[in-house]
């Protein structure tokens, strides 16, 4: 055997230990290769399996060097390294500008950009935009089959949450989910793509508030998730029982957010304010979200009754009885104070970043792209850039005599 294709077969075998779940001897095999002498042909294969890895930072870092040089992106850069490093950063919060350099890829000839696209665009409850995109990964001919099924599943997930209002007769994605489920090559070969078509379905009755029924389909997905040894399914089931049962599920939602499946919650979050008919759950929910199209989504209940938008509230931190601090985030003011951090100056807007979001904690990639839009986001220079200001944010909390302060964890 060529050494080449001892890599290709040892790129494989670790693709292999990372769909059986096998992550850490998949990590020690990725290690053990030494990515700096993988040849080219191979660097984006890599990328993929160091993402996929959970070592998105990683990832970025090995990838970078080929697709970037000098704040530019490098004609010789391929699309699959193109792509893994555009997922990359997404993954560690620079949105923006990982679509942005999807928009550069050719779906044809590297298909898995456009799953990439609808994830991110996932990330930001941005489904509508997903539809058409993955219709046309779902239409194209020669996608490798687990591709095709995952997409299938993805669009089913996204066309439901446009469709929950819909009449029965008219919601696509019962129709796409149900075809997955009677396949008998995905129960055979893809347990992982069976268990999200289940997932879905059960939703529907939910949306009806059929809430037995709902409950029903929960539970036998609950038990597929247990045989398959699926802890990540086996939560999401928990945490959609607790929302058919009208209750928040909150072992379920702590565990989901000890994984940073922070969107999963915030979905479900909607559903039982709406199921629930919780208008301050709701009213929480459209003040401490950051994403236009969930805030969308949310002030659209509010309008469907007649009701204003949610306007602004208080956000109490601590239990003591106290005359309470108060700081306004929307333009750094504090009545009564002559401290006050200058509106729309970077202080400011990186203290009204941080308390834009009430269920997920900002990534630092994240906050560079708001507050440097369009500015390429490197791991190491990004972050510091982010970080020097919010040591200012940290030194201006302690000379106000405010008991605030920025805690980082992990990045």
């Amino acid at each position: 055997m060529s050494p080449k294709k001892d890599i290709a077969l040892e790129l494989e075998e670790i693709w292999t230990l990372l769909t059986n779940g096998s992550m850490a001897e998949a990590r020690k095999r990725i290690e053990a290769l030494g990515p700096a002498r993988i040849p080219r042909e191979h660097v984006g294969r890599l990328g993929f399996l160091i993402r996929r890895a959970d070592r998105p930072r990683d990832a970025a870092a090995y990838l970078r060097r080929y697709v970037y040089r000098g704040g530019r992106t490098l004609p010789s850069a391929t699309d699959e390294e193109m792509a893994e490093y555009a997922m990359s950063i997404g993954q560690l919060g620079a949105i923006p500008e990982a679509l942005s350099l999807l928009e550069g890829v050719s779906e044809e000839r590297y298909p898995n950009a456009t799953i990439h696209r609808a994830m991110l665009m996932f990330s930001e409850h941005r489904y509508a935009e997903s539809i058409p995109i993955l219709r046309r990964l779902v239409a194209r001919e020669g996608v490798a089959r687990v591709l095709h099924f995952s997409a299938r599943a993805r669009l089913a997930h996204a066309l439901a949450m446009e469709e929950f209002v819909k009449p029965v007769d008219q919601r696509e994605f019962r129709v796409i989910a149900q075809a997955l489920l009677d396949d008998p090559e995905v129960t055979r070969e893809h347990g992982r793509v069976r268990r999200y078509a289940l997932m879905i379905l059960a939703w529907e009755p939910l949306f009806d508030r059929d809430f037995s029924r709902a409950i029903e389909r929960l539970e036998a997905l609950r038990v597929e998730c247990e045989s398959a040894d699926d802890h990540g399914g086996l939560l999401e089931a928990e945490l959609w029982l607790g929302v058919a049962r009208l209750n928040r599920a909150t072992e379920a939602q702590a565990a989901l957010g000890a994984i940073g499946e922070w969107e999963t919650i915030r979905i479900s979050e909607f559903y039982l304010g709406l199921l629930a008919n919780d208008l301050p759950l709701l009213s929480r929910l459209y003040l401490g979200t950051p994403h236009t199209a969930f805030k969308l989504r949310v002030g659209a209940v509010f309008q469907s009754r007649g009701l204003p938008l949610p306007s602004g509230a208080e956000w109490r931190l601590g239990q003591g009885t106290a005359e309470p601090l108060v700081i306004e985030v929307a333009n750094g003011v504090r009545p009564g104070s002559q401290g006050y951090l200058k509106e729309g100056q970077v202080m400011q807007r990186v203290f009204a970043i941080l308390a834009s979001d009430f269920y997920r904690p900002l990534r630092l990639a994240e906050m560079h792209s708001v507050l440097y839009p369009g500015a390429h986001y490197e791991s190491f220079s990004g972050s510091e850039r982010v970080h020097r200001v919010v040591r200012r944010l940290r030194g201006w909390f302690r000379e106000q005599g405010l008991p605030l302060t920025v805690v980082e964890d992990g990045g």
